[in-house]
């Protein structure tokens, strides 16, 4: 009996390893690092170009910014499958290729839309849209919350956007993934104690 005992804690021990994965920490820090430069370029530098560019100025210098604020935008989303790349690849999704192209189709989906009202909450909601099917759900994670992550910081930018507009952007670039790591942290600390409980 006591054998057969030890030999039950070596088989279950690493399968209650497997069931505990660790936070996914590095997939939305990585995936983070990558969406700042592209807001940067692809938003806040548009942006800042077309606030340069005045009724004023010759024709000729208007039509240069534009120029370069189109370029700057179409560099800032040609690299918009790279974050949901790095995204679904570290995280250890089952279905990595499968889920970037539903990332990408959510980003189209969720931030063109939300983009006629504000542009860097479009940003925010698409990339953050994206993010639920890219990084890799938990047992104890929800879709519902981080829906919920993404549509509160969506709005947040929204309002910031009202109030400091240079600083949106460059505010938003930092939290759709970071939205969906702290509602994953919630959940699975609510599980936790609920699987502490009584």
């Amino acid at each position: 009996m006591r054998m057969k005992a030890e030999h039950t804690e070596q088989t279950s021990a690493p399968r209650n390893r497997g069931a505990e994965p660790p936070l996914p920490c590095w997939p939305v820090r990585l995936a983070s690092s990558v969406t700042v430069p592209l807001f940067v370029v692809g938003l806040a530098a548009p942006m800042l170009l077309f606030a340069e560019c005045q009724p004023t100025k010759p024709i000729a210098e208007g039509a240069a910014v534009i120029v370069l604020a189109a370029m700057a935008l179409t560099a800032g989303l040609v690299g918009v499958p790279a974050v949901f790349l790095v995204l679904a690849f570290v995280s250890r999704h089952p279905q990595a290729p499968k889920a970037t192209l539903k990332a990408m189709g959510l980003f189209l989906a969720v931030g063109l839309p939300v983009s006629l009202l504000s542009l860097p909450a479009g940003m925010v909601g698409g990339f953050g849209a994206g993010g639920l099917v890219a990084l890799r759900l938990e047992p104890t994670d929800t879709t519902r919350a981080r829906v919920w992550a993404v549509a509160l910081s969506a709005s947040y930018i929204m309002v910031v956007g009202r109030i400091m507009p240079p600083i949106d952007a460059l505010v938003g670039s930092v939290f759709p993934f970071l939205a969906i790591g702290a509602a994953d942290s919630i959940t699975r600390k609510r599980a936790e104690r609920a699987g502490k409980g009584p």
